[in-house]
């Protein structure tokens, strides 16, 4: 569970029960690990419903604590160089490429826009074998490639989910400031 994920840890029970927390359950459905345990707690809960019993908050609590340690770990992204610093331009173009590393990955992703709208494009490493973006979720291509299009550059986070960690990618607005 990344920093960010810790402080929604004692809300997941309450969205898990049906309560409505809008920037709880943003962050829930972006987060995989997030989203996977508040799934396995409307499971619970949804057992001791049928049962006729509702599970005491003190039998969610341990639930929670008890996934935890399931959870994979996680690595922000960080910016080690963009197009506008080798170019020299600091206004926005139409396409700019972003180079970032998180745990000794080095990953290169482009920003084009078009119609309106901006596409992200990268290639990650095969590991990874899932994208999920605020617009949903989608698997790399055979090559680890992928694409998604978004309304403006502060939509363009998105994390890479392998079968042993979750690499966040902030929005480019957030690696590159003055975007």
């Amino acid at each position: 569970m990344s920093n960010q994920c810790s402080e929604y840890a004692e809300v997941l029970a309450d969205l898990a029960e049906g309560k409505t927390l809008p920037h709880a359950q943003a962050h829930v459905e972006r987060c995989l690990d997030c989203n996977r345990i508040v799934f396995e707690l409307r499971s619970i809960i949804e057992v001791a419903r049928a049962s006729g019993v509702v599970a005491p908050a003190d039998v969610v609590n341990r639930a929670i604590a008890i996934m935890k340690p399931l959870a994979k770990p996680s690595f922000v992204a960080k910016l080690l160089r963009s197009s506008f610093a080798t170019g020299g331009a600091r206004n926005l173009s139409r396409d700019f490429q972003l180079q970032v590393e998180a745990d000794g990955v080095p990953m290169r992703f482009s920003y084009n826009q078009s119609g309106g709208q901006w596409s992200v494009l990268g290639r990650v490493p095969l590991e990874f074998d899932l994208v999920m973006h605020h617009k949903g979720e989608q698997w790399p291509d055979e090559n680890g490639g992928f694409q998604f299009r978004v309304l403006n550059l502060n939509e363009t986070a998105f994390d890479l989910v392998s079968s042993d960690r979750v690499i966040h990618v902030p929005a480019a607005t957030d690696l590159s400031p003055g975007l």
